[in-house]
C-alpha cells in the first residue's frame, strides 16, 4: 500500500515537473515574439512619424500578419498624455474607456521642446496545455522623442496643437492580373501531389502600397479574357513558364480551356513579396495534388497550362492631393509615404 503511494506520488510530481518546465518554455517563447512585435511597432510610429492612417494601418497589418491576437485593458488617461486604444479591425485609435479591451495601447507624452515619444504596450498571455489561459501580462516599450505629425485626431490631447506638414493622399484603385504558367507532364511522374512557387512581377510607375486582394486558378468562361490578356503582354515576367520548355502559347482561348489543369488537380495563391523601384514581385505557389488521377488531356502530349489571376489594389500617385489637414481628404484616398 505504502509503495503504492510513494508511485503515485513520484509520478504526480514528475507531471508537476514537466507542465512547469512546458510553462516556462512557453512563457519565453511568447515572451520574446511579443517583445519582438514590440520593437517592430515602435519602429514604424518613428518612421511615419507618429500616428496617422497609414502608420496605424502598417501596425495592424503587421501584428495581424504574425498571428498577434490578445488584448487588455490599457487604463486611463493621466496629465500630460493622451492614451489611446487599437483593434487589428480598425485604422482609427479611440481613446480608452476603462471597460474596454483593446488588442494594444499607445501613450503619448510631450517630449522636449515640440517633440513627442509614444509609449506601447502589448499583452500576452501564459498558456498550459490542457488548462489554457493561466495569466496574462504586458509588454511595454518607448520610441524615441521625435517631430511627430500626427493626426488632428491624436495630436491636441498632449500639445494642444498640431505641427502641419504636406502630406500626399492618393486614390485607391484595383486591377485584374492574368498569367499562364505551362507545365511539364513529366514532372507529375511519380507523383500525387507536391506544391512548388515562382516569383513574378509587375511593372507600375504610378503605384505605391500595393496589396493582393484576391488570388486563385481561372476556370470557366475567364479562358478567353486570360488569353487575350497573355497575348497582349506576351514577353511580360507576368507569365513565368514552369518547366524545362520556354513559353508555349496555347494557341486559342479554347485550347488553354481545353489543355489546362482544374480545381481538382491544382490550387493558386499569390502574396506580394517586395517591391525595387517600379517593379513589384510576388510568390506564385501551385498545390498540386491528385495528379494520379489527371482529367485533362495534355497539350501536344507534353504538358499542361495553369492559368491564374490575382487582384491587386494600390495607391495611384499620378491622382493625388496634397494637404496638411486629413480631415479635408474624400474617402477612396490614402496617406502615401
Amino acid at each position: 500500500m505504502r509503495q503504492t503511494i510513494g508511485q503515485t506520488w513520484i509520478i504526480q510530481l514528475v507531471i508537476v515537473f514537466i507542465l512547469l518546465f512546458v510553462g516556462y518554455i512557453v512563457l519565453t517563447l511568447n515572451y520574446s515574439r511579443t517583445v519582438k512585435l514590440k520593437n517592430e511597432i515602435t519602429s514604424i510610429i518613428e518612421k511615419y512619424e507618429g500616428l496617422n492612417d497609414y502608420s496605424i494601418g502598417l501596425v495592424n497589418e503587421y501584428l495581424s500578419t504574425n498571428g498577434y491576437s490578445a488584448s487588455g485593458y490599457c487604463g486611463t488617461s493621466k496629465t500630460g498624455m493622451g492614451v489611446y486604444g487599437g483593434t487589428l479591425d480598425s485604422e482609427k485609435l479611440e481613446e480608452v474607456k476603462e471597460d474596454t479591451k483593446y488588442n494594444y495601447c499607445i501613450r503619448k507624452y510631450q517630449g522636449n521642446n515640440i517633440t513627442n515619444y509614444y509609449q506601447i504596450t502589448l499583452f500576452y498571455k501564459f498558456n498550459l496545455p490542457y488548462l489554457g489561459n493561466i495569466s496574462g501580462f504586458t509588454i511595454k516599450g518607448s520610441t524615441n522623442s521625435f517631430v511627430a505629425y500626427d493626426n488632428e485626431d491624436y495630436c491636441n490631447t498632449v500639445t494642444g496643437s498640431c505641427n502641419e506638414k504636406i502630406r500626399n493622399y492618393c486614390k485607391v484603385k484595383q486591377t485584374n492580373i492574368y498569367g499562364v504558367i505551362y507545365v511539364s507532364a513529366s514532372s507529375f511522374t511519380a507523383k500525387d501531389k507536391y506544391t512548388t512557387s515562382m516569383s513574378v512581377n509587375l511593372r507600375h510607375s504610378s503605384g505605391a502600397d500595393m496589396k493582393v486582394k484576391t488570388s486563385g486558378l481561372v476556370t470557366g468562361d475567364d479562358y478567353t479574357t486570360v488569353y487575350n490578356y497573355w497575348k497582349e503582354h506576351s514577353g511580360n515576367d507576368y507569365n513565368m513558364t514552369q518547366g524545362v520548355t520556354s513559353k508555349v502559347d496555347p494557341g486559342s482561348a479554347a485550347n488553354l480551356g481545353t489543355y489546362s489543369l482544374k480545381s481538382n488537380n491544382v490550387d493558386v495563391s499569390v502574396r506580394y513579396t517586395k517591391q525595387e523601384q517600379d517593379k513589384w514581385y510576388f510568390t506564385v505557389t501551385l498545390s498540386y495534388k491528385n495528379l494520379k488521377s489527371i482529367g485533362t488531356s495534355a497539350y501536344n502530349g507534353s504538358g499542361y497550362f495553369v492559368p491564374y489571376q490575382f487582384t491587386v489594389s494600390y495607391a495611384d500617385k499620378s491622382e493625388c492631393i496634397r494637404t496638411s489637414d486629413s480631415s479635408k481628404v474624400q474617402s477612396g484616398y490614402k496617406l502615401v509615404r
